[in-house]
């Protein structure tokens, strides 16, 4: 197996280089893997310039070889520590979100409680009171009509807090898998 110009064998640079770096970093297999072909085509070319090369250039490329080994080794620990630093805080502003989210929805069912409860109390006073029944009628419809309102407006509220809390995590999940994509470009 032959040495290539990137990591992954691929002859393109840039962020593609980083996250394949960052996705190999990841899996330990394939690291390994990537490693021994490394170790293996150190081993064939030190053979070869052993033979062909004075040994004054062979421990040169040795040195330079080494450095290179551990200038990628610092680039993988920077990009995994960067990864993590980027998923830590998508999730801390998801659970940011979330939170703000359901205390909203808590206020407005709150909010349709305290009107239910007072239309129920409206109801049962206009049953007491015969003389202003209908006029305490029309005032009970519109205050079960606005409980009722209430009630859908925190309805939905709460679908929308679930729907919030579903969507922050799809991106904190999304920036995560895009964090360790970019890493792996390395």
């Amino acid at each position: 197996m032959s040495i290539s110009n990137s990591i992954t064998g691929a002859t393109s640079g840039g962020m593609d280089q980083m996250f394949a770096l960052l996705k190999l970093a990841s899996d330990p297999q394939a690291y390994s893997e990537k490693i021994q072909a490394l170790k293996d085509a150190t081993e064939q070319h030190a053979a070869i310039v052993a033979l062909v090369g004075p040994a004054d250039e062979v421990l040169a490329l040795r040195e330079e070889a080494k450095a290179s080994v551990k200038e990628a080794k610092e680039k993988v620990s920077k990009a995994k520590k960067d990864a993590d630093e980027i998923k830590s805080k998508a999730e801390a502003a998801a659970a940011e979100q979330l939170t703000l989210a359901q205390k909203r929805a808590d206020d407005i069912l709150a909010l349709a409680e305290a009107a239910r409860a007072e239309a129920n109390a409206a109801l049962k006073e206009a049953k007491n009171l015969d003389g202003v029944n209908r006029q305490l009628q029309k005032e009970l419809v519109v205050k079960v009509a606005d409980a009722e309102r209430a009630q859908k407006d925190a309805n939905a509220a709460q679908d929308a807090a679930k729907a919030a809390e579903v969507a922050f995590k799809e991106q904190a999940e999304a920036l995560r898998k895009r964090a360790q994509a970019f890493a792996a470009e390395l």
